[in-house]
């Protein structure tokens, strides 16, 4: 799953917590990676196209954006990197951060979306 590939990437990268699959209560500046639809893969190839969802939160719309802007810094267009034995060819970002909400406790989230290009050889592949 790449939710917890990227995790781990970024957990060497940044000194905030880091989750993966699940929103936490608490710390309130925390980073969490979510997995969701990518495309079709290319079985030919052996590549799958996972999409991630990079969320942060934090107590002020500065700390929240400052976090999320390093992740981003981090992310963007990294290439050719063997994470928790994943090979990712590549990184993109599909939109720049944006503020999603203010949470329950009035914690400002941002979040970006990215996609991945992973190489996978299993025995169902050419």
């Amino acid at each position: 799953m790449i939710s917890k590939a990227i995790r781990d990437y970024l957990t060497e990268h940044v000194a905030t917590p880091v989750y993966y699959s699940q929103v936490v209560a608490e710390p309130d500046t925390v980073v969490t990676i979510l997995d969701y639809f990518g495309f079709p893969p290319d079985i030919k190839f052996n590549y799958d196209y996972p999409r991630f969802q990079v969320r942060v939160r934090a107590p002020t719309y500065d700390d929240a954006y400052d976090v999320i802007q390093g992740c981003y810094n981090i992310l963007q267009n990294a290439q050719n990197i063997t994470i928790s034995g994943m090979e990712i060819i590549e990184i993109k970002a599909l939109q720049s951060p944006y503020m999603l909400e203010l949470d329950e406790k009035n914690r400002v989230v941002f979040q970006q979306n990215f996609e991945t290009m992973v190489y996978l050889q299993t025995a169902n592949r050419e």
